[in-house]
């Protein structure tokens, strides 16, 4: 245009404090913005302050709800799922693990290093399950509760693939993180996994003013005593046969087992490596 540009910049704070919106606008007027001019603009500037202020916060409360319950359950949430016992059945491949002496683990190590071996931890075991399609439903103190739900054969097929190739990472991982702990003299951790398919109830429990959205069900009770049956067997990783049946990976029965809570026994297979 020939004409240099003329600035002037307005900040719309918020409850008081130095916190807000700062604007520049700028004008190819030789003369600059009129007194007319610093008027509209400071008229418009409130109404993009309240517009800015709006999208900010939903995003704020997106992030936060799907950084704490997870994709799915975080958007159901947002979406206003949000009484008790709001809900829906589904299928899905559910992954129970826990950290083996923990407690031990919690009464002689010091608090940060506890707390850094928990995120190492948690970094290999449930890292994997997001990075696959799952979702992490629950850090239940040093338990992690995963689900990869599917509606349809096809969705089986992919969510069986996707727990198998998370349990494989997982594998990795945790042998990859435990030989750098161990290199730099740290308590290597030691975990179980149990894996289990069936239909899910996927939604709010709790009490009115304190809800968390969750799986329960039966094949939820037996991924978490499939993972209790890693001690006694002494195996990392366990899985039904609902499971070892749709998996495309080897697996190898160890029989039936009688599971705390469950009237039938089940027939239980180890994860091969390949």
């Amino acid at each position: 245009m020939g004409t240099d540009l003329e600035g002037t910049s307005f900040r719309t704070r918020e409850g008081g404090n130095d916190s807000g919106i700062m604007v520049t606008w700028s004008t190819n007027s030789s003369g600059g913005f009129s007194d007319e001019d610093l008027v509209a603009l400071q008229k418009i500037q409130r109404r993009f302050a309240v517009a800015c202020k709006v999208i900010i916060q939903a995003r704020i409360a997106n992030n936060i709800a799907k950084t704490y319950l997870g994709e799915r359950a975080g958007g159901s949430v947002l979406d206003g799922q949000i009484r008790r016992g709001d809900g829906q059945t589904t299928q899905a491949v559910i992954w129970y693990s826990d950290l083996r002496d923990s407690t031990q683990l919690a009464e002689t190590m010091p608090a940060d290093d506890y707390f850094h071996l928990l995120n190492s931890y948690f970094t290999a075991i449930a890292q994997p399950i997001i990075d696959n399609g799952g979702e992490i439903l629950d850090f239940i103190g040093d338990a992690v509760l995963g689900v990869f739900p599917y509606s349809n054969k096809r969705e089986l097929k992919m969510a069986s693939k996707a727990a198998t190739n998370a349990l494989g990472a997982a594998c990795e991982l945790a042998t990859g993180i435990n030989a750098e702990r161990i290199e730099y003299g740290m308590e290597p951790f030691n975990f179980g996994i149990g894996v289990n398919v069936g239909e899910v109830m996927f939604g709010n429990i709790g009490v009115p003013s304190r809800l968390a959205f969750s799986v329960i069900g039966p094949a939820v009770n037996e991924a978490a005593r499939i993972e209790t049956l890693t001690k006694k067997l002494k195996r990392k990783i366990l899985v039904g046969k609902s499971f070892a049946e749709i998996s495309s990976k080897s697996w190898r029965s160890l029989g039936e087992h009688k599971l705390q809570g469950v009237a039938k026994p089940i027939e239980i297979f180890e994860y091969l490596k390949d």
